[in-house]
């Protein structure tokens, strides 16, 4: 009931604040639904499996509605604990139901998989339990970068900084050449090497490190928002007059700047020298947007602002100063 009502008000260009009322309560009632399902377990007709990715996408549904609705509020370490828990579940699911002949796409999905549970925060000893069940099936490959990634994102989701040190150092020392479609996972993991450095107060090294990746990945903005933040810290934060490639730090500083022209779209920000990102659409899009009547940006998939289309301001202004300074956020913009 509540869901179909906050469609109507758009339609109706109710208020908003009414609407997000409406949603909040819808996603405690979605967080209490699928804890109910979860402890029942599947019915006659349905698998695990089916059971678990059902419960799991309705959990990713939420998008916090709370954060707009004021009056609202939700048990954000239940929706924690019990996303931790089903992602968990379904990566061990799918690793026990393809334990040898595992496709590309399983494998894919089970990456995707480990991402979003290290990204929703988990204890320590959740980490740990992971990291010992994927050992145990073998899962990490020595000749397999995609997989080492992961290892190493969960190794520094521990803080396990000089262990993961080693290992890679090991690794590095043993690649003599990286093919095409390996270079991706390659500068993921020394990406995570120059972050154990930094996380490990060994700045120089670290902007060796990075300066190393650029050698293979020039265009890369999250290399540069990192020597940016070394850089400020142990010298001349100017790197272009350090002969370094011109118009990266500036690329950085304008990512703040979002065009929209598209009806769905996802940007990467670099929040450099300003925590406020400003949003404008392009005029042609607007053309475009006839049949819809609202505009929605979420902040790493949580909801953070939403209006009508026609009592936008031009440019949207949001300011994030909860944000870290020298950090990457997603922004993602849609219309309904």
């Amino acid at each position: 009931f509540l869901s179909p009502v906050a469609r109507l008000l758009i339609q109706h260009q109710g208020p908003l604040n009414l609407r997000w009322t409406f949603l909040a309560d819808y996603e405690t009632h979605v967080l209490n639904r699928v804890i109910r399902k979860y402890r029942q377990g599947p019915p006659g007709s349905e698998s695990i499996l089916e059971l678990e990715l059902s419960l799991l996408n309705e959990m990713r549904e939420i998008k916090h509605y709370d954060t707009l609705a004021t009056d609202r509020k939700f048990n954000q370490d239940r929706f924690q604990k019990y996303k931790i828990l089903l992602i968990g579940k379904r990566i061990q699911t799918l690793i026990n139901q393809y334990p040898e002949d595992m496709s590309i796409s399983i494998k894919n999905e089970i990456g995707r998989l480990i991402t979003e549970y290290i990204e929703a925060g988990p204890e320590l000893k959740d980490l740990l339990d992971l990291e010992s069940f994927l050992n145990r099936k073998g899962f990490f490959k020595a000749n397999d970068l995609g997989s080492l990634n992961l290892k190493f994102r969960i190794k520094f989701s521990q803080s396990g900084f000089s262990d993961m040190i080693d290992e890679i150092e090991t690794l590095r020392r043993s690649i003599s050449f990286i093919k095409d479609d390996h270079r991706s996972d390659y500068v993921n993991i020394l990406l995570l090497l120059s972050d154990a450095y930094e996380s490990s107060k060994l700045l120089t090294v670290a902007d060796t490190i990075l300066r190393d990746i650029l050698k293979i990945s020039p265009d890369n903005l999250d290399v540069w928002l990192r020597l940016v933040r070394i850089q400020q810290i142990i010298g001349d934060n100017d790197l272009e007059k350090q002969g370094m490639f011109p118009g990266k730090v500036d690329r950085l500083k304008q990512s703040r700047f979002l065009k929209v022209d598209q009806t769905q779209q996802a940007f990467s920000v670099y929040l450099i020298d300003t925590k406020e990102i400003e949003i404008v659409l392009d005029p042609l899009l607007r053309n475009q947007l006839r049949e819809k009547k609202i505009i929605r940006v979420f902040i790493d998939g949580r909801i953070r602002y939403e209006e009508y289309i026609s009592s936008l301001p031009s440019p949207i202004v949001i300011d994030l100063k909860e944000r870290e300074e020298m950090e990457k956020v997603k922004v993602e913009v849609g219309f309904l």
